[in-house]
């Protein structure tokens, strides 16, 4: 494996991930790096095998008081800058940090949550991350692997669990434990033979007992290791 781009690479996720994967991490956030700027952005993609794109502009919120003001067009159009530039670039696989809020409807659906389910985001910000992945679809169209993850919370502490703290979602709607992140990670860059169809979306949480809510099964032969039991106070 050659460098891997990784945008947002302060954030909590990015942060993350950019450390595990060390020297062949080629960091990419603000203040300096702009996903925004299409012409830096292929330049700092230039030699990159693959990009793992975890930026998001937390001032691109949901505003109720001005309906013309969408949520997560910057986002959009940052996702949307990471295809362009690789497809122009040659990178063989991008691998996008969205969200389990993607698909979180109100009545829990009889089984569990899978990808090959009509999606049902949670709000603004799910409908967005939603919307990133349609593009993402268009992209691997044009020939670009393109994979999805659906991420659940990733605390900034290590140690943290939803036994200890259920903040930002409620009780076991979904935990991704460090190491299932990085695990998670490397399965996705590490497949050598192309995706069947160019694209795929993966639930990355880790194991919810007794019973989990969300579908892991995926082709890159990657299991979370570490479980929790949901807290049932909310």
């Amino acid at each position: 494996m050659s460098d891997v781009l990784v945008t947002g690479s302060s954030g909590d996720v990015g942060s993350l991930i950019a450390k595990h994967l060390g020297e062949k991490a080629r960091p990419f956030d603000m203040p300096q790096c702009d996903v925004l700027d299409l012409l830096q952005l292929r330049t700092y993609m230039l030699g990159c095998s693959a990009v793992v794109h975890c930026a998001w502009d937390r001032a691109d919120h949901y505003d109720p008081t001005n309906p013309a003001k969408r949520m997560g067009t910057k986002g959009l159009q940052m996702a949307r800058n990471i295809f362009r530039a690789a497809g122009d670039i040659g990178v063989k696989r991008v691998i996008m940090a969205g969200s389990i809020h993607t698909d979180m409807p109100r009545h829990e659906p009889s089984g569990e949550r899978s990808p090959d389910r009509m999606a049902e985001p949670d709000g603004p910000y799910g409908s967005a991350k939603l919307a990133i992945e349609n593009e993402g679809r268009h992209a691997a169209d044009s020939g670009l692997e393109v994979v999805c993850l659906r991420l659940g919370w990733v605390s900034s502490d290590p140690h943290d669990s939803p036994e200890h703290k259920t903040e930002p979602y409620p009780p076991g709607e979904g935990w991704l434990h460090h190491d299932d992140l990085r695990s998670l990670v490397d399965a996705c860059l590490d497949m050598e033979q192309s995706l069947p169809d160019k694209y795929a979306i993966i639930y990355g949480v880790s194991r919810r007992l007794p019973q989990r809510a969300h579908d892991t099964s995926n082709l890159f032969g990657w299991e979370p290791q570490h479980s929790y039991t949901p807290n049932s106070k909310s």
